[in-house]
């Protein structure tokens, strides 16, 4: 009997984490198996009580491996060596799944290597859904245009299930060193070593968004590691789909625009100068790399203006937030 793995990388999510693991047990009934890889990334907060709870109360379903802190690639990577299922979903742990993903993994897993769905974002006040249109099968080449170009499947892990012996055949890990943005080099190179993609038009994951999430912080230097990502992403497309170079040098400078802004906008700018004159220079470099290739072009026409009026479009941004603050007072 087929079966598949859920690897939950834990850290400070002790308000989430049961409503998540719930989300993995309680799926409608389908013909196949399934573990919880949990791993407890040092989380320093009261998450292992929920754990060992679920580990006690479903001990042939749940295995839990604890570890030092070292991040969610590192956490990710323990979770691979203790798998044993033929098919991998990595699940972060303040979210939670559809009662009917299992079932939909079931319909749709068999003739493809890589299985793709829709996601919910999900706020305190709204939901936000992303879906595909329809449902369709790609090859590997078709999806890099619609993950960099269009923007449609992302490069998230956790709204895709993998096959564990591609990941394993190919020694494929996690880069332990990307703090930021650790998700895409995984994606890209595993879409590198499938043929089939299978896109599911339904929204099967809760992403659920944290004001003190990584993401969502200002800058850090964690958030630099994002262009080690980068750095992996282009040598594989060089290797593999030059064609799908020049978006990602795109996304590269937006990138190093967008961090760029934090910084200014940091209250520790004096500390990240040598940061910030690095970033813009990338922004400089980058530019030349993609402006004359086959993109579209509103995303030339975007960069161009970032570029020639970066100081203008800064001032702006920060007059009106001052502007907004003092309303609000």
């Amino acid at each position: 009997m087929k079966k598949i793995s859920f690897i939950v990388p834990v850290y400070n999510t002790f308000d989430y984490l049961e409503k998540c693991l719930n989300s993995l047990l309680n799926q409608k009934k389908v013909n196949f198996k399934y573990e919880i890889v949990i791993v407890n990334d040092g989380s320093p907060d009261n998450s292992e009580e929920i754990i060992l709870k679920f580990k006690n109360k479903y001990p042939d379903i749940i295995k839990y491996v604890k570890k030092e802190n070292g991040g969610s690639s590192s956490a990710r990577n323990e979770g691979l060596k203790v798998a044993e299922g033929e098919y991998v979903l990595f699940i972060d742990s303040d979210d939670y799944v559809e009662s009917n993903l299992l079932e939909m993994f079931e319909k749709n897993i068999s003739d493809c290597d890589l299985l793709v769905f829709g996601f919910n974002e999900v706020y305190e006040k709204k939901v936000l859904k992303y879906v595909f249109g329809s449902d369709c099968k790609l090859d590997s080449n078709e999806c890099y245009k619609l993950m960099f170009e269009e923007n449609s499947i992302k490069g998230y892990v956790w709204n895709k299930i993998f096959k564990r012996d591609i990941i394993v055949n190919n020694k494929m890990v996690f880069d332990e060193k990307i703090k930021y943005i650790e998700d895409l080099p995984f994606v890209i190179e595993y879409l590198s070593k499938c043929k089939s993609v299978v896109i599911i038009n339904s929204a099967l994951y809760n992403y659920v968004q944290r004001d003190n999430s990584l993401i969502h912080s200002t800058f850090n230097t964690n958030k630099l590691s994002s262009l080690i990502s980068f750095e992996k992403m282009i040598k594989l497309l060089k290797e593999k789909n030059e064609d799908a170079l020049a978006i990602v040098y795109y996304n590269y400078y937006e990138t190093c625009y967008e961090l760029s802004v934090r910084i200014r906008k940091s209250d520790k700018f004096v500390n990240y100068k040598k940061e910030y004159k690095f970033l813009r220079n990338e922004m400089n470099k980058t530019l030349k790399k993609f402006i004359f290739k086959n993109i579209k072009l509103k995303y030339k026409i975007k960069s161009i203006i970032k570029f020639l009026l970066y100081d203008v479009i800064f001032l702006v941004k920060h007059k009106v937030v001052k502007w907004k603050e003092r309303r609000e007072v």
